[in-house]
This record gives structure tokens, C-alpha cells and sequence, in this order.
């Protein structure tokens, strides 16, 4: 058991990149986005500093993502904000979609990959 997440190391670092690269599961399940780094941050967050840091940075931003979709589902029902939903609806799918694999990356290289326009709810 490794506490140091400086020093992670192979199975850790596959852990963290299961935690980033299971919200991509949302594309073909629609439950996905956040069961799949819950799951791996429950599992491995006692046994893993580094898996820990890296689940609650991707559970932060799959309730980002979710937040962003509930204020595109607001704004839908307002009729000139209807673009606007359909904006953030395409680009949080196409965010998921690069940002989750830039992390997954990352973290299979051993560093903490920080996603932007998240709010950090998990600390």
C-alpha cells in the first residue's frame, strides 16, 4: 500500500485512469458518468493517496458536467436561451469526451491532472 501520491505506482496509476476514463461509459450506458468514478474511488481511495486525489477530481468533474447539463435543461424553456442550451449540451459532451481522456493520460503517467471549470465540491 503506497500513501505517497508522488510515487505511484503501475497498478495505482492504472486505477486513477479507470477513475477518468469510466465517465466515458456515459456515452454508451447514460448511467456512467458518475457510477464509474465512484465506484473506483470507493474501491481504492483507503488503499491509495494518489487514486484518491484522482477520483475526487474526476467525481468533481462529472457533478460539473451535470451541473452545467441541469442549467442547459433551465435554460431550454426559455425561448431565446434555447441556443444556448444546445451549445452546452454539445461542448460539455465534447469537454467530457477530451478532458477525461487528457486525464486518463495523465494519470497513467503518474501526475494529477487538474480538469478546468470544475468546482471542487470533493476536498
Amino acid at each position: 500500500m503506497n500513501t505517497d501520491p508522488t510515487t505511484p505506482d503501475a497498478d495505482e496509476r492504472q486505477m486513477a485512469m479507470f477513475a477518468h476514463l469510466s465517465m466515458l461509459s456515459f456515452f454508451l450506458t447514460g448511467i456512467g458518468l458518475l457510477a464509474g468514478p465512484i465506484v473506483v474511488w470507493l474501491m481504492k481511495k483507503d488503499e491509495s493517496a494518489f487514486v484518491d486525489e484522482n477520483g475526487k477530481e474526476a467525481i468533481n468533474f462529472a457533478i460539473s458536467i451535470v451541473i452545467w447539463n441541469i442549467a442547459a435543461f433551465v435554460m431550454f424553456f426559455t425561448v431565446i436561451l434555447i441556443p444556448v442550451s444546445f451549445v452546452i449540451w454539445i461542448g460539455s459532451s465534447l469537454f467530457l469526451l477530451v478532458m477525461s481522456i487528457v486525464a486518463g493520460l495523465k494519470a497513467n503517467e503518474g501526475t494529477i491532472f487538474r480538469y478546468p471549470l470544475t468546482f471542487r465540491l470533493l476536498r
